[in-house]
Parts: structure tokens; C-alpha cells; sequence
């Protein structure tokens, strides 16, 4: 399936689109049980921009949803 991408994605910086992406696309095969642990080891073995992703997260209106997400589901520091 091929969807267009929302004006700035971060296309050098796929992790950051990805992580919006589970929160956005229903169409995603990802169990919301798995989104937690994804995203923590996402987190740990790779360099997230959170600036970029935090950006792209706001032009897809979830910026709020992710920030509480990993607030409260994971075990990660608050962005």
C-alpha cells in the first residue's frame, strides 16, 4: 500500500516517522501491546530526533498522544 507523506516528513529520518506512524495508521499491523516495547528499544539502540519527530508527530495531530504515551506506558524519561 502506498500513501502519500504529510508535508515535512522527516524522510532522512525514518525511526521518527515510523514512531508517528504506529499512533497514526490504523492500516499498521502492529499490536498496540507491542508499541511500547518497540518504542523503548527503538530509544536505546538508535539516536531518535525528537525534535523531527515531535514536529512531524504535531502536523499529524498526535503529538499530545505519543508525548502520554510515553509518559505513562513506557519506561522512559518524559520528552
Amino acid at each position: 500500500m502506498v500513501r502519500r507523506l504529510v508535508s515535512e516528513a522527516p524522510y532522512q529520518v525514518p525511526l521518527e516517522k515510523l514512531i508517528v506512524d504506529l499512533f497514526s495508521n490504523k492500516d499498521l499491523l502492529v499490536s498496540k501491546g507491542d508499541h511500547a516495547y518497540a518504542i523503548e528499544e527503538m530509544f536505546a539502540t538508535y539516536h531518535i530526533d525528537t525534535v523531527a519527530m515531535l514536529r512531524y508527530a504535531r502536523r499529524r495531530n498526535r503529538e499530545a498522544v505519543i508525548q502520554d504515551f510515553i509518559e505513562h506506558k513506557t519506561m522512559m524519561e518524559p520528552l
